[in-house]
């Protein structure tokens, strides 16, 4: 139980940096000219609002709107174009949304 109290914030804060490291190179060879500082900062910036994801029906909208500001924040930061940018960003998405979705059927499965 304690253990679960320090190593899910590390983990989470751990999956930012790598997730940040992991978009920075993509963005590189699509030819983005932003640092991994930036990757890092709107990586963080666009995952603040997860804090009301715990609302119902908020939680929908909050996970449309940190989509939205990851790929802006990327178009931004390695000054790409939109198109670019949420064919960086969506593969990420959708293979978060399979996690979430597999996660929740392998819970009512038992």
């Amino acid at each position: 139980m304690f253990s679960n109290m320090l190593i899910i914030p590390l983990g989470s804060v751990l999956s930012l940096f790598i997730f940040a490291l992991i978009i920075n190179v993509f963005y590189k060879a699509f030819g983005g000219t932003g640092s991994y500082k930036g990757s890092l900062r709107f990586i963080c910036y666009s995952n603040a609002p997860i804090v009301f994801s715990w609302i119902p029906i908020v939680g929908l909208v909050i996970g449309i709107y940190e989509l939205y500001l990851c790929i802006v924040g990327g178009m931004i930061i390695h000054n790409v174009s939109m198109k670019k940018s949420t064919l960086l960003i969506l593969p990420f998405a959708l293979f978060y949304i399979y996690i979430g979705v597999r996660t929740i059927l392998h819970s009512f499965a038992h």
